[in-house]
């Protein structure tokens, strides 16, 4: 993530002058994760399990239902997310459930994600999903309903009083 912001100006539109990484901050941000990721320091890295995968069941139908858009260029493309993208979001369902609503939450750069678990806590899906949902649901020995997903905050296009509500005391240098 930090090589995008540090080396993509010349292509990648998320680059800009704004969110560019200088070579001494590039330096000091990645220092910093490793820090953090190291030993579990503040920043827990898990492996997939079963149950994450048992976990695919209550996102993909609203990736395969569901029109989920994502900007690309200046025309909506509506592509739906890829295997990866549904592993995450699976992941974090069943993490939030070991860890708590409050301890856990999925940091993304990828509006889609963000979008798609916004749709999946939507109270105005059809009878026939919610149906489906929690009868899986219930096959994993969770307890169906928005809360089932985990909180995600999209790091590009959340507004800054987001991020710092989501994130309490992270020092967003860059």
């Amino acid at each position: 993530m930090f090589e995008k912001y540090r080396w993509g100006a010349s292509w990648n539109k998320h680059v800009n002058a704004k969110t560019r990484l200088t070579p001494g901050t590039f330096r000091v941000s990645r220092a910093e994760f490793h820090r953090a990721i190291h030993n579990g320091t503040e920043l827990l890295q898990v492996e997939l399990n079963r149950y994450h995968v048992l976990c695919l069941d209550l996102i993909a139908p609203i990736n395969a239902a569901y029109r989920i858009k994502r900007d690309r260029t200046t025309k909506k493309n509506v592509n739906p997310a890829s295997t990866y993208d549904l592993l995450i979001v699976a992941m974090g369902i069943w993490l939030q459930r070991q860890y708590g609503t409050e301890d856990f939450l999925i940091a993304t750069g990828d509006e889609r994600v963000a979008l798609m678990v916004k749709r999946a806590k939507s109270v105005s899906l059809s009878r026939p999903m919610r149906n489906h949902l929690a009868a899986v649901a219930d096959q994993i020995g969770l307890t169906y309903g928005p809360g089932i997903y985990p909180r995600v905050v999209d790091l590009v296009h959340a507004r800054e009083a987001d991020l710092e509500a989501a994130l309490p005391g992270w020092d967003q240098a860059w």
